[in-house]
């Protein structure tokens, strides 16, 4: 599973040679810093030590618990403020929390994504743009309509 936060990008995977550890998950990252930015953030991952394999696709990682990864995400989902993901990491960014290249890189992904949609997002809304779109008026999205991460994880 990727995992894009504004803690940083992630690949979370059930590793073979863990296979006699079926409770443990592999956490995998491009950039140290973001390991250590979500090892600093979740305490319960404080008894992971940041593994680097240069040769590997993924050259830092972390073996954790699943059930600790699955605490990480849903509190990753309840702490979400902001009403653009991309603009938070930017804010993380010029704080020094991110590298530009992440944000640079989740603009490429967005785009990329972008094109898998059957009509390409703002297509023939004047200028480009998303201004006015009134998705947030939209009565299915309403609280009362969405369950928390939590309760359907239970």
């Amino acid at each position: 599973m990727w995992i894009f936060s504004t803690i940083g990008f992630f690949s979370v995977v059930r590793f073979p040679a863990h296979a006699n550890r079926p409770s443990d998950v592999m956490v995998r990252s491009r950039e140290r810093s973001q390991l250590e930015a979500l090892i600093a953030r979740f305490p319960a991952l404080a008894r992971c030590p940041i593994l680097d394999q240069p040769d590997s696709d993924y050259r830092w990682r972390i073996v954790a618990r699943q059930a600790d990864i699955a605490d990480v995400m849903a509190a990753l989902v309840d702490g979400i403020d902001y009403n653009n993901f991309k603009g938070a990491c930017a804010t993380e960014m010029r704080s020094g929390a991110l590298s530009s290249g992440y944000e640079h890189a989740l603009h490429r992904i967005w785009s990329v994504m972008a094109d898998t949609q059957v009509t390409r997002p703002y297509a023939g809304r004047a200028g480009g743009t998303h201004a006015g779109i009134g998705l947030w008026d939209d009565p299915r999205l309403t609280a009362a309509s969405t369950v928390s991460v939590r309760r359907r994880r239970r």
